[in-house]
């Protein structure tokens, strides 16, 4: 006999013979210790000041609030929560200062790709859909974790698995689904089709009517997710800014892109994975789709670490492609569960795809390691550079060939006067054609007493 749990999996019994459908605990373990890991190490070598990390820093101290970037603004008070924390806690040492802006800018979209894992394992479709979307997501574009799409994105996926889950929601989930997507008003102007499909899978999901609750915060869902959707538009239009859409033109240098490679490995993977354990295909068709799906995957994982923050910063369009898939997904899947003819049928995934995935995952979190690692080297020598001068350096007395790719010519007055030990150390002039941005240039005025390490 075969029969249809509400436990969030689909069973097929046959006698006393229970095959589940949901994933096992070391795949969820490995796949979640490889995030954290990964996050733990990039607050280790203050990660957070990659790219423009250095002036969010430098603002929050001198304002002593969230980075006033239109459209962005509940995101980043969220984000940039634990550094004003610190700073009305009357702590000035920048480094520790840093450490907090880190644990805002990777931990916390860490923290959501973990519970959006842990939330899918009742599915192995849910997990493998999730985990490939965090090693797209989170692997390649956590180095320029300054980008509110960091956590944004995870906030969708997170949200998007809660309005699949095939149980009504309990208390706590129905609390998290609508923090999820009420934090994304205000969050990015690329959240528009995700805000979208979170709408139509709100109404839908209310529409199934699992419990009076359920269908009550859907609707709630729904709004907010409205909300999200329109404020981003309206940013586009009334309040525009040179970041808002620029993003898309590096989804145009398609055949250039380490992400394009990555999803590439990542389609062949899927397929490999569906027919994964189907004894009518031969093994021959499993080979043909798993050796692309390596190849891409290391040709893509090398291409990031060699493209360093600057793949990073071009991910992000394609990050937001990704989710949307996932988003699709997903609800493909909790649409075709909820038709009459799907209950007593079942459609199992092997949990050798969940391995699969989970491997794929753990691989691409090489991306993040060793560009962690490479800029703990260009900062060590930064911050030498700058602790042996007084006054004002060139830029060229920061620059190596190892540094070319992290230091971003725009941001290395700002970062010199984040990382100085004392006021005496030198502060990095730029070169044409950046020469005209300074200190000065940029607004910041910062505190004698706010010093690295102090």
């Amino acid at each position: 006999m075969i029969g249809w749990t509400l436990r969030g999996n689909i069973q097929a019994t046959t006698g006393d013979a229970v095959v589940r459908s949901d994933v096992s605990s070391p795949v969820v373990v490995v796949t979640v210790a490889a995030v954290a890991l990964v996050s733990v190490l990039l607050v280790a070598v203050n990660g957070s000041l990659v790219g423009d990390g250095s002036l969010y820093l430098l603002k929050a101290v001198q304002l002593g609030q969230p980075f006033p970037l239109p459209g962005r603004q509940v995101l980043n008070a969220v984000r940039e929560g634990p550094l004003l924390l610190g700073l009305t806690s009357g702590i000035t040492n920048m480094h520790l200062l840093t450490v907090l802006e880190g644990v805002g800018f990777v931990l916390l979209p860490a923290l959501a790709w973990t519970y959006a894992l842990v939330r899918a394992r009742r599915s192995r479709l849910q997990f493998m859909v999730v985990s490939v979307s965090c090693a797209l997501c989170f692997a390649p574009m956590i180095l320029f974790s300054v980008s509110e799409l960091t956590l944004a994105l995870p906030l969708v996926v997170l949200a998007s698995v809660l309005l699949t889950s095939a149980t009504p929601w309990s208390g706590p989930d129905s609390f998290l689904v609508v923090l999820a997507t009420g934090l994304l008003i205000l969050s990015h102007q690329s959240i528009v089709p995700c805000a979208v499909l979170l709408t139509i899978q709100a109404l839908l999901r209310m529409r199934a009517r699992l419990s009076v609750q359920d269908s009550r915060v859907s609707a709630v869902v729904a709004v907010l997710a409205t909300g999200a959707a329109v404020a981003a538009v309206w940013t586009i239009v009334y309040r525009p800014n040179s970041n808002s859409t620029a993003f898309l033109a590096n989804v145009e240098d398609v055949w250039h892109s380490s992400m394009a490679l990555l999803m590439v490995g990542a389609a062949f993977l899927v397929g490999w994975a569906a027919l994964f354990g189907r004894v009518h295909y031969g093994p021959w068709i499993r080979w043909v789709l798993l050796a692309p799906a390596a190849y891409f995957t290391v040709v893509g994982i090398g291409a990031a670490i060699h493209g360093g923050p600057e793949a990073a910063y071009a991910s992000r369009g394609f990050c937001v492609i990704v989710v949307v898939a996932a988003q699709v997904a997903l609800f493909a899947d909790w649409f075709r569960l909820r038709r009459p003819h799907a209950i007593g049928a079942t459609y199992r995934w092997s949990m050798g795809a969940a391995w699969g995935a989970c491997v794929f995952c753990v691989a691409v979190m090489i991306i993040p390691t060793v560009c962690a690692l490479r800029w703990s080297a260009v900062m060590g020598q930064f911050r030498t550079t700058i602790t042996h001068h007084t006054g004002t350096v060139s830029a060229d007395a920061v620059e190596s060939p190892l540094a070319a790719s992290y230091l971003w010519p725009w941001t290395n007055p700002l970062l010199s006067l984040a990382v100085r030990s004392s006021a005496d150390d030198a502060v990095v002039a730029n070169s044409a054609p950046f020469a005209s941005i300074t200190v000065q240039s940029a607004g910041i005025v910062v505190p004698p007493a706010y010093r690295w390490g102090k």
